[in-house]
Order: structure tokens, then sequence, then C-alpha cells
């Protein structure tokens, strides 16, 4: 049966609370090792708990033994003395490579590295011996000779054996391929590096044939070639002889594996990756099949669009053209490229005397196209991992049209989002599973250590000879069996005593108490040091110093920096006095044993000698770690410098260094011959690109941009200069590897970061703020010294009172109205009670006069208002008064009908909303309506559309504050949300992450914050240059080499200009923007292209001058990216399992009517059968189509037909295309006779089916598309592409089979995740309108450049939408920020002006602009972030276990097949005799393999008479064991009848009379009750003999019905423990086998399954 998945939260929360302690491993004293090597203790413990005597090791103090010439006879000695005793079993606690255990303690040092006697019997029994090492590692060998000559005992093999367990020999072999390594990257490398190589060869052989000498060669379990890391070794070696011979440098990089073998952490992290490679198979072969399908489509849609290009057709001087493949094109200016175009209506249009046509070549080198499927597999492959596909999605709306973004939205949403989060939610299983088994294996070595612990303190209680203290302040210890370890380290190991010196020096020099005053003072001054004020001064000055330094910018005036100068020194001064006053408060001997205080004393260090020496050291940077000591006082922060603790981390880091170091090389070997020797084929100048791989450094940057997510431009220029099948085949590697390896140490990242270790690493900073809360209090004295509960508990609390926005009903404000006798709600009070206590007359009577009308009023507005009609009402008038806002653009004054139309429906849909607010105030009352945040939303929406609407009459509306108000219009949209529950709770979650993501955003500021400094510091007014505005290129640093000579030409020549880049680190703010792109990964390429140019400050850039400038930024995306990504993931899933627990596992973004009604709806029930038609013909049609092998016949061809639009491609020759077509028109055919045939025999029913509407469609479209295909083609798509839809014919087909059980699960977790990814898809759509309206309002006119174009811009709608679809991946947002913040000329014309508007100027407001792009960059982000969560708590929480469980047709079918072995006659009952042999030949998950009596007893399935079982029973017993009986019997039972009823046409009546379960316990009380009588009897005769008349240990009593004994009795429980011990070693009494039971089955099948007594009575 399949195994149950851990649910993330589940694992989260064991992780959360426990963790293996590092460095705390159990060790046990002497005298406790002594003590387990008494035989008498030993034979203590076992008896007292005899789990134990496994465990423990053989008694006496010759625990270790050398191997000896008599080893292998005692060894078969032992064989067959376990032989006799059982097959015995391997300790895992004793596996070769493994820690020793700790009840063994240390070996002598004489038996270290020396060939012992295996200490496991079972691998003792096969000849083993094993050795120690310094370390306490076991290694086991095989006790035969090596090579059939060396023994054990042969000086050369245990010599050989010494050497190898030498830690200097694993010191020397790392230091070898290290060496090795770097040898590698040298690109020319020395003429001596050929004797280094013969080196290399020779340590590597000598190392091979050390290990072959002591392990033997390949025969025995543990020889050299049974070790699949000895392989890697010969290869390695095979590899180095063949380079001599052949000259192919990438041979030279293999060697470099080795270093995986050297450390057991980093094998064991390999094996790990493998085992998730493994389990990635299934998703690897969805995922291709998806890209396949897609690629098709691709290839249909766009097939040959990419070649469309503006031909020059009426030369003009002022149109800027070149030759491009000899063909006249168009190419913008500052572009590579030539403009695409289209000849559709909404595609891309050409410029006057241009002309759109086909040409011969494709963009990107030819690269980027759909012509065949290899190339449209490639694009799509891009599209998916999001790597420049904004470029492929301009290219493709250019030359297809506006409306393809349908398209890339299908794509992204589930190529992109589903497929990603689906590899990463499996890679998350499979690491939460090897991390369970981690954390279950520490705990079964801590509960032995406690168990052991807990024995021997239980036997030092007893024992009265023992006189020293054997557990020495262990009664402290848990009772419940919790024993900490590193406390019992301590009690246990004695600790060495300090030298007596360092005594006397450190009471002399470093504890000053000299003197009573001295110490009162140290006293006073420790109180006032360690005030929770005086940290909180510290700490502000921390904060203010470091505002301080953020004030450098470029080009600062003298009086800034006089001041950051002044206030430096005077913050030194500050942290120097507080470091001198904490020494003499604490004495030096307890000061720097904390760590926080040491790295204070070196901070202030350096600060001071900066501060003397001046400008001769430059330390100012190393200042900004000061910041670091924030972490002491704040928790977040102080998670985030605890990531990457554990060792199991550390490991994956190395690795992942590795694999870096390891493809760096190889590509450098593979393809640095291939740059150097065709650079001309990508520049003119015949210069190296900047990303290559002609040296090492360039490699490993081009590696590491890979890993980041940029690699399809980088393969273009690979391609190019080698070839794309090896370019190819090598990013396919790197990307499958890299990205595995990469994503697998984020998730161990961010497991070990929120353990339980790095807790107790905050627990400290959790105790200063309890005692700064404690002081506070005390220094204030404004409340008195109780204990007050945690604030989560308030939290609690008010999450738990109800309020109107948590209300089911609090949409429509009164959450829970009162109900008159009609059942009719009835409004709450107009006005809350301090209103009416100041106004006494709004407290009218209802019962008569003004105010009864008044409560008539609003009985009816309160009935209209909770109509479901007025709700439907204003939903579809705020979807019309949202729509009229997307109308808005640059054309609006052109269609002056239409805008007039426009405001007068505005104005009436507000006097709606006016309308609605006021219905509102009369039925639910002021109190009520402005209770909740959702009216106030609506208020506050219908005020700024109000104060805009009056702004515009009175022609106000140009001033900045009526402005804004236009611009806030906007938000109407928002009034959605209080209609829709699905996106309320969406926001309700988001706003309840609101403070912890605040709080990682200021830890993410904080991090930047140093980062920012350290650039401005670095780069501030580096990045400006001589620029030749005509070109758009840069000077050339030989003719301009600094300002002086910029400013010169600039005198003589207009077009030259002295500019800065537009995103820099001039300043913090401006550094800041800079690093979010270099977060985001979009525009970094600018940036780090300008600092690795930089030289100096008024100096022209030159090419990679600086080349070692790329480490900053890698080092920031390392820090500054990957970690606060890891610890936002990480702090969100957090956040997410503690509402878990508070809202009781309560779903965080569906609704619970979503949630039925998904559940219910998507259940997988049974399919019926169709009834077969009376006619003869139709029923011969029927027979036909129901067959198998007509369905497969028809996968068949629906594949054929699939694979010849695989075959299409651009230019397909004539008589391939005439191939093509007729075999299209055969299979057409077929699918016209199959649609023909279907509908004679299945009928009506044909069309109940959604898949054959489907196909008829497709037939229908098909035949009509060879009598229409232009006119089809011309005006609507390709019919091809519906063709590709009955591939869900072969999803259908395998989907039930059992080898297709991952798919399932697959599926299932995209099924079940829908509702949430929806509901956040609705609110993401919400901000992506909102923001688009806004940007129509306020970039509507910006210039034209980079990404602002005709096809990217806000002056549609359409426009507008496209772009923030693009921003919503972060994909060319860098491109959107430059015209926003070009504010100035030459960068925008202020006075240029537009066609149907009065507006002028092209400028954007770069406050606003930046404001915009981040605000939505961080929003979309969170909202994405949230479904990929949504996903992967689904995943874990129902879709794997549902279809790891979930039963098939393929299950049932066997069932019944193996039914009719058993019952041939059909009769439908077996007996139960044949239950157990039955059940035993099913397959999983219904297979109940023997021993299964037990089993079989406890499923309680009914019986007939005669002891006869159902077919029904037995099926509906073994489908509820298999879905873990989740108490869905009656719907379970109807489902397999239902099937039961299509496989039998009739069902035999029958009454069951007993169950399995009752008849089981009836034989036992009644073997009980027989074996008490018999011993009564036995009994009597003795005592009648002895002269005793009563029996001693039997007690029976009748039961309370009067029965007598033998129906039911209730016996005395010393009888169950004497036959239950009876049942274990000897067969039942005779005369209890003589007695007739009934029924009769139960004493010949389980006899040797007995249930014990307790349990079955």
């Amino acid at each position: 049966m399949p195994t149950r998945s851990v649910s993330l939260l589940d694992a989260w929360r064991r992780n959360r609370r426990w963790r293996p302690r590092e460095g705390a491993d159990p060790k046990l004293g002497t005298r406790r090792l002594e003590l387990l090597r008494d035989p008498g203790v030993v034979e203590s413990i076992s008896r007292q708990n005899p789990q134990l005597a496994e465990l423990l090791p053989p008694a006496g103090s010759d625990v270790f033994r050398r191997f000896t010439p008599g080893s292998p006879a005692e060894d078969s000695e032992a064989q067959v003395r376990r032989r006799k005793e059982g097959p015995p079993k391997p300790n895992r606690d004793l596996d070769a490579e493994e820690a020793l255990p700790f009840f063994y303690g240390k070996p002598p040092s004489d038996l270290i590295n020396v060939p012992l006697e295996d200490l496991d019997m079972f691998y003792k029994a096969q000849k083993t011996f094993v050795v120690v090492n310094k370390g306490n590692v076991i290694f086991r060998f095989n006790a035969e000779p090596a090579f059939c000559i060396l023994s054990p005992l042969s000086c050369l093999r245990r010599g050989a054996i010494k050497l190898l367990m030498q830690s200097w020999f694993r010191i020397v072999m790392i230091i070898t391929v290290l060496s090795n390594c770097f040898m590698m990257t040298l690109q020319n490398p020395p003429n001596w590096y050929l004797y280094v190589q013969f080196a290399y060869i020779g340590i590597y052989t000598f190392e091979a044939i050390i290990k072959m000498l002591t392990r033997g060669f390949c025969v025995g379990k543990f020889t050299f070639l049974r070790d699949p890391w000895n392989w890697l070794d010969i290869f390695v070696i095979v590899l180095l002889c063949l380079s001599l011979f052949v000259h192919l440098k990438v041979l030279q990089v293999f060697p470099a594996l080795k270093i995986l073998a050297l450390f057991p952490g980093v094998k064991a992290s390999v094996g790990a990756l493998f085992t998730v490679g493994k389990k990635l198979a299934s998703v690897i072969i969805l995922a291709i099949f998806y890209m396949s399908v897609l690629a098709v489509i691709a290839l249909q849609l766009y097939m040959g669009n990419l070649k469309n290009k503006c031909e020059l057709w009426s030369l003009d001087s002022n149109t800027s053209h070149s030759v491009h493949d000899f063909i006249p094109v168009y190419i913008p200016p500052g572009e590579s490229e030539p403009l695409l175009c289209g000849n559709l209506s909404d595609s891309g249009v050409c410029p006057w005397g241009y002309i759109c046509m086909k040409s011969l070549t494709n963009p990107n080198y030819g690269f980027t196209n759909f012509d065949q499927l290899g190339w449209a597999f490639l694009s799509i492959f891009r599209l998916i991992m999001l790597d420049f596909w904004e470029n492929l999605f301009e290219l493709t709306l250019r030359s297809s049209g506006k409306t393809q973004i349908i398209f890339f939205a299908l794509v992204l949403i589930f190529g992109s989002f589903y497929m990603v989060s689906l590899i990463y939610a499996l890679v998350v299983r499979a690491y939460v599973e090897q991390n369970e088994a981690t954390i279950a294996e520490a705990k079964r070595k801590e509960k032995q250590y406690t168990t052991i612990v807990e024995q021997l303190k239980t036997l030092k209680a007893k024992s009265t000879v023992s006189k020293s203290k054997l557990i020495d302040g262990s009664e402290e210890e848990n009772a419940t069996n919790k024993v900490n370890i590193e406390s019992s380290n301590v009690e246990d190991v004695d600790e060495p005593k300090a030298s007596s010196c360092w005594q006397k020096f450190a009471e002399i020099f470093l504890k000053w108490n000299c003197c009573t005053p001295w110490v009162s003072f140290k006293k006073r001054l420790h109180t006032f040091m360690m005030n929770p004020f005086t940290d909180l001064f510290f700490n502000f000055c921390i904060v203010l110093n470091a505002l301080i330094m953020a004030l450098d910018h470029h080009l600062a005036t003298h009086e800034v920096g006089m001041v950051m100068e002044r206030a430096s020194q005077i913050f030194t001064l500050i942290f120097t006095a507080e470091i001198i006053l904490r020494i003499i408060a604490m004495d030096p001997y307890y000061f720097f044993k904390v760590n926080w205080n040491t790295f204070d004393c070196i901070v202030v260090s350096l600060a001071l000698l900066e501060m003397f020496m001046g400008t001769t050291v430059n330390l100012y940077l190393f200042l900004m770690l000061r910041l670091f000591r924030l972490s002491t006082c704040w928790t977040t922060f102080r998670t985030y410098l605890a990531i990457g603790g554990g060792a199991a981390t550390r490991n994956l880091a190395f690795l992942l260094a590795f694999t870096m170091l390891f493809f760096s090389v190889m590509g450098m070997h593979l393809f640095g011959d291939g740059y150097r020797e065709r650079a001309c084929h990508l520049d003119t100048a015949c210069q190296l690109p900047r990303w290559h791989m002609a040296d090492y450094f360039h490699s490993f940057m081009l590696v590491f941009r890979a890993l980041c997510g940029e690699w399809i431009e980088t393969m273009w220029d690979c391609m190019v200069v080698s070839g794309p099948a090896m370019t190819i085949l090598f990013y396919t590697v790197i990307l499958l590897t890299g990205k595995l390896v990469l994503v697998y140490f984020f998730i161990s990242l961010l497991m070990d970061t929120f353990s339980a270790t790095c807790q107790d690493k905050i627990k400290k900073s959790v105790k200063i703020l309890k005692f700064a809360n404690c002081r506070i209090t005390q220094g204030t004295q404004q409340e008195d010294l109780k204990p007050k509960g945690d604030s989560t508990e308030g939290d609690e609390k008010k999450e738990q009172s109800p309020s109107a926005d948590d209300a089911p009903n609090s949409g429509r404000i009164n959450a829970a109205p009162a109900m008159d006798e009609e059942g009719v709600g009835s409004p709450e009070p107009c006005f809350s009670e301090k209103c009416i206590r100041c106004c006494p007359f709004l407290n009218a009577d209802i019962s008569q006069g003004w105010g009864k009308a008044w409560w008539t009023f609003r009985l009816k507005c309160y009935a209209i208002a909770e109509h479901w009609v007025f709700g439907v009402v204003m939903i579809i008038t705020i979807t019309l008064d949202s729509s009229a806002l997307a109308f808005e653009d640059i054309y609006s004054n052109q269609r002056l009908a239409f805008t007039f139309v426009l405001e007068c429906a505005v104005y009436v849909f507000t006097l709606v909303f006016i309308f609605e607010m006021l219905l509102k105030w009369a039925a639910y009352g002021f109190k009520v309506y402005f209770s909740s945040i959702w009216c106030w939303l609506d208020f506050l929406i219908l005020n700024v559309t109000l104060v805009s609407m009056i702004a515009d009459s009175l022609g106000a509306s140009e001033l900045a504050v009526f402005k804004f108000f236009h611009t806030m219009r906007a938000l109407r949209p928002l009034r959605i949300l209080s209609r829709c529950d699905g996106m309320r709770v969406v926001v309700a979650t988001v706003a309840r992450a609101i403070p912890c993501m605040l709080n990682v955003l200021m830890v993410c500021l904080l991090i930047w914050l140093i980062f920012a400094i350290m650039g401005v510091n670095m780069f501030a007014g580096k990045f400006h240059h001589c620029l030749n505005t005509t070109s758009g290129l840069l000077m050339n640093a030989s003719q301009v080499d600094n300002q002086e000579d910029c400013l010169e030409l600039m005198n003589n020549h207009s077009d030259v200009l002295w500019v800065s880049q537009n995103v820099n680190f001039d300043n913090v703010p401006m550094a800041f923007l800079s690093l979010l792109q270099v977060a985001t990964f979009k525009g970094w390429m600018s940036i780090m292209y300008a600092a690795v140019d930089s030289r100096w400050i008024g100096d022209q850039p030159v090419y990679e001058d600086n080349l070692y400038q790329y480490l900053y930024f890698v080092i920031f995306i390392i820090y500054g990216a990957f970690l606060v990504l890891n610890l936002f993931i990480g702090v969100l899933i957090d956040h997410f399992f503690h509402q878990k627990e508070k809202l009781g596992d309560k779903d965080l973004f569906v609704t619970e009517n979503q949630k039925r009604y998904f559940y219910s709806e998507w259940k997988v029930g049974p399919k019926k059968l169709i009834p077969r038609p009376s006619n003869k013909c139709t029923g011969l049609c029927y027979n036909l189509v129901s067959r198998p092998c007509f369905e497969i016949f028809i996968v068949t061809v629906i594949c054929t037909d699939v694979m010849i639009m695989m075959l299409e491609t651009d230019s397909l020759p004539l008589m391939m295309y005439e191939i093509l077509f007729f075999t299209r028109l055969v299979i057409t055919l077929i699918y016209v006779l199959e649609c023909v045939l279907k509908i004679i025999g299945l009928r009506k029913y044909y069309f109940l089916d959604g898949l054959n509407i489907f196909d008829f469609i497709v037939v229908v479209i098909s035949v009509t598309d060879f009598i229409l295909a232009d006119i089809i083609m011309k005006y609507f798509f390709s019919p091809n592409i519906l063709r590709i839809g009955r591939l869900l014919r072969i999803v259908c087909i395998l989907l039930p089979t059992k080898s297709a059980e991952g798919f399932r699960a697959l599926l299932s977790s995209m099924k079940k995740s829908f509702p949430a990814v929806f509901n956040i898809c609705l609110v993401l759509c919400l901000v992506m309108y909102i923001y688009t309206i806004l940007g129509m309002s306020s970039f509507a006119y910006l210039q034209k450049n980079f990404m602002n174009n005709d096809i990217f811009n806000f002056e549609t709608f359409g426009g507008g939408i496209i772009s923030m679809f693009t921003i919503t991946t972060w994909a060319g947002w860098d491109g959107f920020l430059i015209p926003m913040i070009s504010s100035y000329p030459p960068d925008c014309d202020p006075d240029v002006g537009h066609t149907g508007s009065n507006i002028k100027g092209n400028c954007g407001s770069p406050a606003v602009g930046i404001a915009f792009l981040c605000s939505y960059i961080v929003i979309s982000f969170v909202l994405v972030v949230f479904m990929n969560i949504a996903f992967m708590l689904e995943y874990f929480s129902v879709a794997v276990e549902e279809s790891a469980e979930e039963l098939c047709e393929e299950n049932f079918n066997s069932f019944y097949e193996n039914w009719k072995r058993f019952d041939p006659d059909m009769s439908q009952f077996i007996s139960y005799n044949m239950l157990s042999d039955f059940c035993d030949t099913l397959k999983e998950p219904m297979r109940i393999p023997k021993p299964n009596a037990v089993k079989l007893v406890d499923m309680n399935i009914p019986m007939a008479t005669g002891n006869k079982i159902h077919f029904v029973d037995i099926l509906l017993a073994l489908t509820a064991d298999a879905h873990d009986e989740r108490e869905e019997t009656d719907t379970l039972k109807a489902i397999m009848e239902e099937k039961f009823m299509d496989k039998i046409h009739s069902k035999v009546s029958y009454e069951p009379i007993t169950s399995t379960l009752k008849c089981k316990q009836e034989d036992v009380a009644a073997r009980v009750i027989q074996k008490a009588w018999s011993k009564y009897e036995k009994q009597s005769k003795q005592s009648k003999d002895n002269g005793k008349q009563n029996p001693q240990n039997v007690k029976i009593k009748p039961n309370k019905s009067g029965k007598q004994a033998g129906d039911n009795a209730t016996v005395d429980m010393t009888l169950f423990e004497d036959r239950h011990a009876v049942a274990e070693k000897e067969e039942p009494p005779a005369e209890v086998e003589n007695v007739p039971l009934e029924p009769a089955p139960f004493s010949a099948t389980d006899s040797n399954q007995e249930v014990s007594s307790e349990s079955a009575v």
C-alpha cells in the first residue's frame, strides 16, 4: 500500500519544534562505559528493558578485539549458532562509514586504524572485519584475501589500511585535487604542466592501488569495484591517460569530480540529489510533453511570421535605413535588429516608405523562430523559463497581432507558474522526506542514549555498593524521558582542569576586584550599562550613524563632508566610551566571552585607526559592519544572519560552488577556442563579447549568469561560434544540474534557518526584550508588575472576536441582524450610544408618529439592500463604471461623441453609488456602516469621484491637488472587493501577512543600505561618460580621456555630451534603485558594464578596465537577493503555519462555499456504462467503438496526426507538402468515419461526453478546412491547432492506469489548488487593471524609447494592459523606468506637442515613476509568491495523499478477475478460508499480503450463513482500507455497488449474521474460558488432594445479562497474560483443540496468528 505523504505544514511544524543538535553527539563517560561492560549490569538492563539487549555491546572488557587468524573460524561458529537462533539482521548503527555508537565508547589507541573483529553479527557471519579511525568512524572490509593473496593480517595490507585511514592522507588528496582544479583554470598553462599532469596521474593511481590493496578488487561486498565512487577514480585515471594522447582539454576537467568523494557530507548531498532527480522523472516527462504540445501549437500559429520585416518601398532621404541580408530593411535607431511587422490590423506597422514583406532570416542570428519544431521548442522553453521573454513577446505581437497575448498568458500560467511550481513542490517534498528520515534517525539515537542513561540511573539508585557519583546532577532531567544530550555530556565527561597559571593571571589582570569602593562602583555601572534604555541609546546611535553615512553623494559640498566627518568622530568616541564602560562593568574576563563584544571592539578599533590615521587608511566601509549589532535585539535580522548555519547547508553550498567551478572550466575548454577564433562573427571589430568563455573568470561569470536565469543571449553567441548541437547540450546540462542544486540549496537554507536550532539562538534576544519590558515598566511606574499574557493571545482574541469584516455577510454590512416574526432581518440602531447621549432627539419612538414612519422606511431600505438583485445590480454598475476608465486614453479627445456618452454614464454611475450609500445609511445606520472597512472604502472612493467631478465642472482640474484626485479615480474598481468573497479572503490573508512582510522589508532595506553605501563609495561619479548623441555610442578613450577633453569637444560639436547613466550610484536613493534592478535581474547588465568599465571620477570609461568589480554584484546577489528572498519565503510560510494553527487548519485562500463547490463537483465518480442498443446494425457499431483496440487505433492515428504537424516547416519542399497533405486528408477521413460510427453506436449518449463534443467540433472544422482553407487561415487560425487538443484522449486513457500514478498526483494538485490560484489571480488582475488606469493617467505621453514603443505603452488600455502583464514577471520594467524618470533635456522634450491634445511635453516624473513601478513590482511579487505557496500547500495536504490512495479502474478489474478464479460459478460468495489467499493475489493498493489473518479480522467484514462472505462486502472493505477509512462509507458503498452491477447484472440477496471481528472475539473468549476451566479443574483436583477447596487465581464472573460463562464472560487479566505467553511459545492445549468451536474456520487458519486477548475481548 502506498505510504502517506507528509504535509508541508506538518513537516514545518516538526522542523520548528525539533532539530538534531549539531556538535552534541551523545557520549558516555568512563564510569558509565565501565558499567556497561559489567555482565551483571548488562543482564540487569536487558531484563528490565529487553529492547536494549540488541543495542548493547557484548559484556566484558574486550569489546574491541583484534582480527586474528582464528577470527574466521570463530565467525563460522557464530554463523552456525546464529542460524539456529534465526537469520540475523544488520545493525544500522554499525553501518560502514558511520560513527561508532556512543555505548561502545572510543577504542584504545593501540586499536585505532587496526583490523578488528566485526561488531555487527550480521556482517561477522559474512567474514568481514572493521577498522575504526581516530574520528570513531567505522570502515568495513572483506576478511577474504585481497587479490587471493593478501590476507587481512599481511604486512602489506595492514600497512595500506593504516595509510588509508590516516587523516593526513586525505588532506594530501584534497590538496592534490584542489591544485589540479587550479591548474585547470589556467588559460595558457606553463610548459612544465605536462610533468605536473604525470604527477597527478601517479598520485591518483597510487590512491586507487592503496584502495585495491585494502579492499580487494571485485570479489566481495566491500571490495573496490562495489563502491560507485571508486569507479569515478578509474574513470578519472583513464581520462587523464587518454588526454596525453588525444589533445582534448575537456578531458582534463573530470578529475575535479574527485573532490566530491573526499568529503562525506558532500557525498551524502550528491546521493540526495540523485534521489530527487529520480523523483523528478515524471515531472520532466510531463514538462516535455507539455512543451512539445505548445511547440506544435506555436508552430501552427507563428511559422514564418518572424521573418516579416519592413522592406524599402520608396527611398526617402529622411528615413533611417540600412542593408540587412542584401535586402533594404528598416532598422530603428540604436537597435541592431530590423523592425518586425505584420499584415494584420493589430500587428506592428512599418514607417512611411516601407512595406511589410517576408524575408529570409529570423531575429537573433536566426535562432529565434517558430519555423521548425526544434526552434519552436527552444522558444517555448525560453518562455517558460522567463528568460528575455519580453523580446520574444514583442516580436510575436509585432508580427502576429496583439491578440496573441492570450497564448502567452496561458503558457505563462500553466507553464511558467504551474510547471515550475510543480518542480519546486516535488523538490520540497523530496527534501522534506529526507529531512523527516534524518530527524527520525536522530531521535532514535537520542532515545537510545536516554534509555541507557535512565537505566544506569535506576541501577545507581538501587545500588549501595558504588561510592562515586555516576550521574552527577541528572536529577534535573525531564521525567518524560526527554533528556538533553548536551547537559548529559557535561554531567558525565570530565572537564579538563584549567591551568593554574591561567587562573592566577585571570584573577589578577582580568577580574578587577581590587577594593570595596571599586566593586560598588562596578555594580552601579553594571546596572547602568545593562539598562535597556542604555542599549536603546547605543542602538539609536548606530542607526543615526548609518543615516549620516548615507548622506554621502556625488558632488557633495564641503559643508556636508565636514558634517559627516565630525559626526563620524563623535560616534566613534561614543562607541569607544561604551566599550570602555562595558569592560569596566563586566571585567575583561567576562566581557570578551561574549562574541558581540569582541566584534564591537574590532569595529571600534578600526574606527579609531581611521580617525587617527586620516586619509592614509580608508576603513570607512568596515564601519558599516556595526549595523550587524542590531541583530541582538531584532529577531528577524538575527534569523537572517543565522542562515546557512547547518552542516548539510554548508555541504550544499560547497556543492553549488563546485558545480559552478566545474561547468566554468568545462565551458572554457569546450568553447574558449571558438570564441577567440570566431569573434569576428559576433562583432565587426573582432572584439570578444562581454560574456564569453575564453578565460576562466568570464566563463565563471557566464555560468553564474545562467544560474541567475539569464542564459539565452549568451547561448546565441555560443551557438554562433561553436555550433548549436554542443552548445544546447552544454546549456541543458547546466540548467538542469545547476538549477536542481540551486533549488535544493534554497530549500535546505529555508528549513535549516527556521529549525529549532535557530530558534534557540533567538531566545537570548527574546529574554532581552522581556527584561527590557520589565525594566521599562519599573522605570515609568505606570503599571504594577503583574505577569501579562503574550501579545499573541491578544491577537488571537481579536481574531476570534466577531466583527463586520470577518463575518460571512460582512460585505452587506449587517453581519448578524435581528430577525422579526416573519423571518426577515431588521436593521440595527442608526447611531451609537455616544451620539444619542449628545443628541437625545435622535432617540425617537418607533411605535408612533414620525418615528414609526422612519422605522418603516428603514425596513423597506433594509429589505432592498439585503435582496440579491440589489447586489447583482451594484456589481454590474461597478463593472461598467470601472470599464469606462479604460476608454480614457490619448484618443478620447478625437472621439467627442463617445467621450460625451462616457461622461454622462459616469454621472449616472455616481448617482447610483450615492443612492447606494444613502440607502445603506438608512438601512444599516451610521454605526454599522462606518464600522466596516469595505464601506469606508466605498465612501472614500465616492468622495474622490465627487471632488474630481466638481473640479472638472469648475474648470480647476489642472491644479495639482485636483489632478491627484483625478488620478485616484483609478481606485474605483476596488469597490468590487467587498462584493467578491474569494478576493476578500485573499486580501484579508495579505493584510494579516503585512506585519511580517514589513519586518522582512526592513531587514532587506538594512542589508541594501550597507551595499548602497558601499556602492556610493565605490562608484559615485564614475558612471559618467562622453557620448556621441548621433550614433548613441561612447567616445573612445583614446580620443576622449576625461571630462575636460569631452567639454572641449562639446564646444566644437553639438552632438557630444558628458552625461551620466540614468541609473547609477551617485547617491544612496539612486543606489537603492540600482540594487533593485540587480536583484530583479532586469537592467543589471548596463549597471555592471558601467561599473566594470569605470576608472575614476571624471575619466572616460574603458572596456573592462576594472574587471573584478563584477564580484561586488555577485556578493550582493547572494546576500542581498538570494538570502533575502529565502528569508521572505521562510517568514511567509512561518506566518501561514501560525495562521493555520490559529484558524484551526482553515483554508487561507479559499472560501467555504468555493471549497464545498469545487470538492463536490470534481469528485471523480464511477463512469456509467452506455447501454447497448437493441438494433443489430447499431449494436455492431456499439461493439466496435467500445473495444479497447478501436480506442488504441484512434489514439495511434491522433499521434500520427501530431507527428505530421511536427514535420511541417516554413520552407517545406513541394513533394513533402503534397505527401503531408494527402496523409492529413486520410486522417481526416478516419476522424469522420470514427465520428459517424460513434454517433450511430452511442446515439444520444455521444453528445453527453465533453471529449466527444470536442471531437465532433474538430471533425467539422477539419472538413471545412479542406473546403475553405484560405478563408479560415486568413480570418481565424489554423484548424490543426484543434487537432492537437485530441491528445487529451491519450491522457484520459493513460491516467487510470497504475503507471500514471505520478501524473494523477500532479493533475490532482493542479485541480485542488485551482480555487486558491483563481482567487489570487483575480486580485492580481484587479491590481493590474488599476495600475493600467494609473499608467494611462500619468504616463500616456512619454517619449518613445527603450520599452515604451508602439506595442508597449500607456497610450491606450490595450497597450497598458500588455505592459503591466509584462512587468508582472519583472520583465522590461527597467525599460519603462528610464522614460518615466527622464525629466530634463536632452532625455526628453518638455515643449513637444501631441496631436488632438493640449498637453505638451513627453517628460516623466521620477518620483511618481519610481513609486509606480516599485509598488507594482512588490505587490505582484507578493501575490505570485502567495500563488506558489498556495499550490504547494494543496500539493502536500490533499493531492498527493489522495492520488497515492486513489483506486483506478485497473484495480477493480483485477479484483473481478481474481474473484472469478475463486468463485468460478459466480455465486457471489466465497468461504472465509479462501479470503486470505484471495487478498494476497490482488494488486496494490488493495492487496493485503500474507500473513494477513489479523488484518482481515480487524477489517470487520460481514459474514453470512455458513461462513460465507459476499463480493460487495469484500470489495467495500478493501476499498475503504485503501482509502484509509476516511468516513465515506455510504458514498463508497454506492460507487462499489454500481461497479459491481456493471460487471454482474444481478445481485443475490442475503442477510449478514455476524462479522469477522465478532467471530474472532467469540473464538478467543471461548478459548480463554476453556483454558480457565481446565486450569480450574486441575487446581480443584490438587486442592482436594491437599485439603484445599478454592482456586487461587481464577475468577469467572457472569455477565450482566445473566448468560452463562460459555456465552460471554469476564476473566481475570492474569489469565490473559498467561494465555498470551503460552500462545507465543507452544501450541494450544489439547483440551482446547478437541472442543468444537463456532465459527470453525478460525481454528484452522489462525492458529499461528492469534489476536491478543486484551484487544480481542
